[in-house]
């Protein structure tokens, strides 16, 4: 039927099976953590930049998808566990009034199809997944006697999901057919981050998986003929099927809305449960954590809660206050959010990185250009000694320019002494300056230009306030610098009309 009944379907008594193909994809359940679930470093890449250029993987080689090198991150409505979809992956959906539902019902009109295809062990199991036996992979450890069994192995094609409302319920599944990237499934769905995660969503249950071997459109030809033979018995009539093209479901505005709502990031990270990271055991979570790579500080340790994808806490001398407040998904380099880049790497690795475009190669090689004048042959090697003060002093020139040519500065001048309304002050020396900050703390400068404080600051210890000034300056200065590009930009922009 035409995609526009299958919308009003909703609202009647009509039973729809809808099959459906996605582009190779990972789908997390509607209360399931990405960051648990799926290795974000492999899924969200920057597009030109290798994962091993951000920060640690134990992945061994790039991961050559046969039908595309994209692969989408997306959170269904329903809830259930984590899969992978590509074009050798059909879907299947079965929309009916809540007193048709039954969670094996349609399963069990799937497995009639897979039968007489030829799948003759194909079944429903307890957990409502469709298996099949088949010879045990080479990499299944059986330790039984009987050689019988060792031949042959349960593996999962098909698994469930649910959605009950008080009108319609929805049953879908999926059912991996001739998958061209089985073998990459696994470090897809297996997340660097999760041993150091305690989060109160919804795990996913593992299974070994393979494909049943049965091309798509004869699976589906199957499946609509079984549907179609179970209803008519049923005593329902004008029991069709109709194609539905991408052209007719783009004209559907309710449809539309839906899609756009998916593809948010709110809805796809904001939507996560509140979780906690940890390197070391805890309290609230004593399991044991796998061993640190062994190029991090002897002392590193790091603990972050993240509620609905923002930072609301972080402890550890390698996180600066300043992160709290900012969202998981949005880092796009942690080695610009710390202050040691042995720390930023580890955490690239671990948690992959955001869709935003990281700046921080650009930076590294500013700094280096800025801060290394070759010497001379008759002066010979300048002295450490020397090159820090040549450094330092390079940088108070170029602080004198920009105060001169009326720039703003990364952080807001302090009051002169005896200025102010006399709230108390703190004194911090910082690469032999001092700067004075009040109660409030320093400005931090967002993204749009806008100006917010951090709120913990008169709570902090004087390690992580020097920590903090350190990595906000200098993310501060690159800000503005980006603001007044932008407003170049426009300026020369409009010059131009």
């Amino acid at each position: 039927m035409r995609l526009s009944i299958l919308w009003s379907a909703f609202f009647t008594n009509s039973v729809v099976l809808f099959l459906y193909t996605n582009r190779p994809c990972v789908v997390v359940g509607r209360n399931q953590n990405p960051w648990v679930e799926v290795n974000l470093g492999l899924v969200r890449k920057v597009p030109g930049r290798a994962v091993t250029e951000l920060g640690d993987t134990d992945e061994g080689g790039d991961i050559a998808l046969e039908d595309g090198n994209i692969v989408e991150l997306v959170r269904r409505r329903s809830g259930g566990g984590t899969v992978f979809h590509d074009l050798g992956n059909v879907n299947y959906s079965v929309l009916c009034p809540p007193a048709d539902f039954d969670r094996n019902k349609h399963a069990e009109m799937v497995v009639r199809a897979l039968r007489g295809l030829g799948a003759t062990t194909a079944r429903v199991n307890e957990r409502h997944d469709i298996v099949i036996d088949g010879p045990a992979s080479s990499s299944s450890a059986m330790e039984e006697e009987d050689e019988s069994a060792a031949r042959s192995q349960t593996f999962k094609v098909s698994g469930s999901a649910y959605k009950l409302t008080r009108q319609r319920s929805l049953h879908h599944g999926t059912c991996l057919l001739t998958s061209p990237n089985l073998g990459a499934v696994g470090r897809f769905l297996r997340s660097p981050a999760e041993p150091y995660i305690k989060a109160r969503g919804v795990a996913s249950v593992r299974s070994p998986i393979r494909n049943v071997g049965i091309p798509p459109l004869s699976f589906q030809t199957a499946v609509v003929d079984e549907f179609q033979a179970m209803y008519e018995e049923l005593g329902a009539d004008n029991v069709s099927a109709e194609l539905v093209s991408l052209s007719e479901a783009q004209k559907v505005p309710e449809l539309m809305k839906g899609y756009e709502e998916l593809r948010s990031q709110e809805w796809l990270y904001i939507q996560t449960p509140q979780f906690t990271l940890s390197t070391h055991p805890t309290a609230d979570d004593p399991r044991p954590r796998p061993a640190l790579s062994a190029y991090l500080p002897q002392d590193f340790r790091v603990e972050m809660t993240v509620r609905h994808g923002q930072i609301t806490a972080v402890s550890g001398g390698c996180l600066p206050q300043s992160l709290v407040s900012s969202y998981l998904h949005e880092v796009s380099d942690w080695r610009s959010e710390v202050d040691d880049e042995r720390v930023g790497r580890w955490l690239n690795g671990l948690l992959g990185v955001g869709d935003g475009n990281s700046n921080y190669d650009d930076k590294r090689r500013a700094a280096m250009s800025s801060s290394s004048t070759p010497a001379s042959a008759s002066e010979g090697p300048m002295s450490q000694q020397h090159q820090e003060e040549q450094q330092q002093q390079q940088q108070q020139q170029q602080q004198q320019q920009q105060n001169n040519s009326g720039a703003p500065l990364p952080l807001p001048a302090p009051p002169r002494a005896g200025e102010g309304d006399g709230t108390p002050t703190h004194q911090l020396a910082l690469d032999g300056t001092g700067v004075k900050l009040d109660h409030l703390g320093p400005l931090v400068v967002n993204e749009d230009g806008t100006l917010s404080r951090i709120a913990n600051w008169d709570k902090m210890a004087d390690i992580e306030r020097e920590n903090t000034l350190r990595i906000l300056g200098r993310r501060n200065k690159a800000r503005l610098a980006a603001l007044r590009g932008q407003q170049q930009g426009a300026a020369a922009d409009g010059g131009q009309q």
